[in-house]
């Protein structure tokens, strides 16, 4: 008997031994033909069959020699045990016929894995789906899911696949332990095919190459959201972009402080949406210092909403959207030893002339080596004081603006010629006894600093606002336990600069306001943006607020903060209202009245006398994760927190202005969706 092959007649025995040496050539398409899962101790695997059996395919297992062929079994998905061989624990799996492990896109894990120590991936995902080299056309969700929290898995296959389908790779490792990425060779993409990819794989610390050129929608989308420990992202070398290609693809990567060329001259609907939002350690400036970096002017004014929050929360003092053809300089991405000054280090902390201070200078630069010293260059210095390594200190003499500059050297011999302060010495403030009205609404009499608008920065004491005072835009710091009384007919007005609070109290700090005896003084505090008008800043929770009189307005930045309380992802703090006429606005959407920002918790509010009006923001008013009146901000999961009011106070709230229903009277109010109280 013969058998012709490749043109040739061979007999029989040498026609067997021809098609043994093609199985060897279709087996060799891996070098391992199954993936290695492997631990220093014992550890288990299972699985959801009934997702990769559909098409007809078939899982595989063994524990041990998974080189013969009589070692594999047939996987159902029930537990499989690790054996141990040579000191190590190991499970090795291997499959055929598989197109996608998760053809109806399930968001859970299609594998789970137990074990108490890491655990390490060998091998090629892509032998589960055609170990002998055969493998299927990649079908949609193909490993979505498939490593989800898998928290021990330190190191993953390798994904050789270089022509992609939609959400392929969806999720595959969200919140692993892998410290290393695979590389990405694909350069065929799909919708969402890497979306979500690495998503909060916390100790993630190097991105693959991209290579594609050509984007597909979705497809880099969250990939790396949550990575708080990527150091910088790779590079983006794609041209043709796609919906959404990049939309906050780095959000949250706390770690990154350079920014990526993206060469692409036109623009796609929201392809760079909060692309970089979250990355805190990334500062991004107008002027000064930096590597400079921008978006091709021939981008224009782009797609629909193509930047929209593409810095948001970033570290630098540009937190906006970046302008096609304008030139920003990145802070954070310079070499180390090229020095720079922190956000408004320059600015040093105003004195009243006649008052000791001292100033920690090496908490104003950065991308040195500590410690630091400090010599005067120029400019005109304050008289009085002196520098010493990295402390100026001393009593400054006369009231008034110093502009001078400095040389700073590191600890590595780093020089940095001509570093700019400012200091303003401020006249002495007078002091005059003061009678105001206290939490139980008794007259005392104490000692009070009388404002004027140069102090911006309230230390701990006693202050009083006599006449009509407009700080303008700005806003006031408390630093330590202040107390402010608010005479008769006395008003102030304070704004916030961008992103600040009108009266920035953060936790540790407390400010209370006292009125007088017919409680006419006023204060109105307005923050800007993401700060709240009495409370946090942007990202901060707010800190101890009472208010035993006056007349006091407060609201919140547009949109994300509350009026009194939490600025955008801030908590509400601790705020106190025994007597006034109280009337808090959170901003326009997500703010609430009094308690948190935008994504922030409701915090403790106390109401034991006078008028209270406290309205949220619009957006989700009503609903369960919507702002409230008094308590939380808008955004999923968040606490209301507590409110708790006098005997004889009563508490309506609704969905409409000016409510009429009761919802409580004393002692504990459950706080529930309403927007207004």
């Amino acid at each position: 008997m013969t058998r012709k092959i490749f043109g040739r007649i061979l007999p029989a025995r040498s026609f067997a031994f021809a098609m043994a040496s093609l199985a060897a050539l279709a087996l060799s398409a891996f070098d391992t033909p199954y993936l290695t899962f492997r631990s220093a101790s014992s550890f288990s695997i299972y699985g959801t069959s009934s997702r990769w059996t559909g098409d007809g395919g078939y899982l595989e297992y063994a524990t041990s020699n998974p080189a013969d062929s009589a070692s594999w079994t047939t996987w159902s998905g029930s537990t499989i045990s690790a054996a141990q061989t040579a000191g190590q624990y190991c499970i090795y799996l291997r499959g055929k016929g598989i197109s996608s492990f998760n053809p109806s896109g399930y968001t859970s894990s299609t594998l789970s894995l137990s074990a108490t120590r890491d655990v390490y991936c060998e091998g090629d995902i892509e032998t589960l789906r055609g170990y002998d080299g055969e493998v299927p056309a990649m079908g949609a969700n193909c490993y979505k899911y498939l490593f989800y929290n898998w928290s021990k898995l330190k190191s993953p296959p390798a994904l050789s696949a270089t022509t992609l389908a939609e959400s392929c790779y969806e999720s595959m490792f969200y919140f692993s332990g892998i410290t290393n990425a695979p590389a990405l060779p694909a350069t065929t993409l799909a919708n969402k095919c890497y979306t979500e990819m690495f998503s909060y794989c916390s100790s993630l610390v190097s991105a693959p190459s991209l290579p594609a050129m050509t984007m597909a929608s979705y497809c880099y989308r969250y990939m790396f959201n949550g990575c708080s420990s990527l150091v910088a992202p790779p590079a983006l070398p794609a041209t043709t972009l796609a919906d959404e290609c990049y939309a906050r693809m780095f959000q949250g990567c706390s770690s990154i402080k350079t920014l990526p060329s993206l060469p692409a001259t036109t623009s796609a609907t929201s392809c760079y949406n909060n692309m970089f939002s979250g990355c805190t350690a990334l500062e991004v400036n107008t002027s000064g210092p930096g590597v400079e970096w921008s978006i091709p002017s021939e981008v224009g004014s782009g797609a629909l909403s193509y930047n929209s929050g593409m810095f948001g929360n970033t570290g630098g003092s540009f937190t906006g959207n970046p302008v096609a053809g304008t030139i920003y300089k990145v802070a954070s991405a310079l070499p180390p030893g090229e020095m720079y000054q922190t956000a408004n280090g320059g600015t040093l902390t105003p004195v009243f002339a006649g008052s000791s201070h001292i100033w920690d200078l090496s908490t104003t630069v950065k991308n040195g080596t500590a410690p630091y010293t400090f010599v005067y260059a120029g400019g005109t210095p304050p008289p009085g004081l002196e520098v010493a390594g990295s402390t100026l200190s001393g009593t400054p003499t006369t009231p008034g603006t110093y502009n001078f500059t400095m040389t700073v050297t590191d600890d590595e011999s780093h020089v940095w010629n001509d570093a700019p302060y400012t200091l303003f010495v401020m006249e002495p403030l007078v002091s005059v006894e003061t009678t105001f009205v206290g939490a139980d609404g008794a007259s005392a009499t104490t000692n009070c600093l009388v404002l004027n608008t140069d102090v911006e920065i309230w230390e701990s004491g006693w202050y009083v606002v006599t006449n009509s005072l407009d700080y303008g835009t700005g806003g006031i710091t408390i630093a330590g336990d202040v107390n402010l009384v608010l005479a008769n007919g006395a008003s102030l007005t304070v704004v916030g600069a961008t992103d600040t609070a009108g009266i920035r109290v953060t936790p540790g700090n407390s400010f209370t306001i006292y009125g007088q005896s017919d409680g006419s003084g006023s204060l109105s505090a307005t923050g800007v943006a993401n700060g709240a008008g009495i409370g946090g800043c942007k990202n901060e929770h707010c800190g101890a607020v009472t208010i035993n009189g006056g007349i006091i307005t407060a609201k919140g930045g547009d949109y994300y903060s509350a009026g009194i309380g939490g600025g955008y992802y801030g908590n509400g703090g601790m705020v106190t209202i025994n007597g006034g006429t109280v009337t808090a606005t959170g901003g326009s959407w997500y703010g609430a009245g009094i308690g948190g920002g935008y994504n922030g918790n409701g915090g403790t509010v106390t109401i034991n006398g006078g008028t209270v009006t406290a309205t949220a923001g619009s957006s989700g008013a009503g609903t369960s994760n919507g702002a409230t009146g008094i308590g939380k901000g808008d955004g999923s999961g968040k606490t209301v927190g507590s409110l708790t009011v006098g005997s004889a106070v009563s508490v309506k709230a609704g969905s409409t202005a000016n409510p009429t229903t009761e919802i409580g009277r004393g002692g504990s109010i459950t706080i529930g969706t309403q927007r207004y109280f």
